[in-house]
């Protein structure tokens, strides 16, 4: 994730609680679609100074399909707005081994902020996805994807483990967290239930 920041106005009492380093999570407002996505458990942890977010998630889509809407950076600006670019800089020839790169603008609690983010990006299709953090302002950071099948859905196990290199209220901070995933992440699901099942539909 490699994160370069820059100081943005503050935003509007009732503007988003967005937190940055979880735009993997796509968190942002999309109309519903016709396919359903299910949010199974959210859960956010803060101890030394080290956040861990999970979170399990269910699709209708295949796995093979879902997996390749999360594995393709080119498709972030549509899972959210608030990827104003997402691009691969680098990718293999076998698609195991990345580095992808993104602009994000949002706030964490009171700060506003534009972010260039860079991360190594390791995937075993279509069961795991690893990024890793590489020349940023965090101290440390890295998300897990696993996919698997259950019960003829396709499961989405999230694990997001980051240690800022700012303070974090230990009380307000986990829950505003908790909160604002809590009320954004079922539309962005849906987005990705949309586009997974469209793929099928591909010439």
């Amino acid at each position: 994730l490699g994160l370069k920041l820059a100081g943005e106005p503050l935003m509007k009492k009732h503007s988003n609680l967005f937190i940055p380093w979880l735009t993997s999570l796509g968190l942002l407002f999309f109309s519903p679609s016709s396919q359903a996505a299910e949010i199974e458990t959210i859960d956010v942890i803060y101890e030394r100074d080290n956040i861990k977010i999970t979170t399990v998630a269910l699709f209708e889509a295949g796995i093979d399909n879902v997996f390749n809407v999360l594995a393709d950076y080119n498709n972030y600006t549509e899972l959210s707005g608030v990827y104003k670019e997402a691009t691969w800089l680098s990718l293999d020839d076998s698609e195991t081994f990345g580095v992808g790169f993104t602009v994000i603008q949002g706030c964490i609690i009171w700060f506003c902020k534009t972010i260039e983010r860079t991360e190594e990006v390791k995937m075993n299709r279509p069961h795991q996805i690893i990024t890793k953090v590489i020349d940023d302002d965090l101290n440390y950071g890295e998300t897990t994807w696993i996919f698997s099948d259950k019960n003829n859905m396709t499961s989405l196990d999230f694990e997001m483990n980051f240690s800022p290199n700012f303070w974090v209220p230990p009380v307000i901070g986990p829950w505003a967290i908790e909160q604002f995933i809590s009320y954004k992440l079922k539309d962005t699901l849906d987005r990705i239930e949309a586009i997974a099942n469209a793929l099928n539909d591909a010439p």
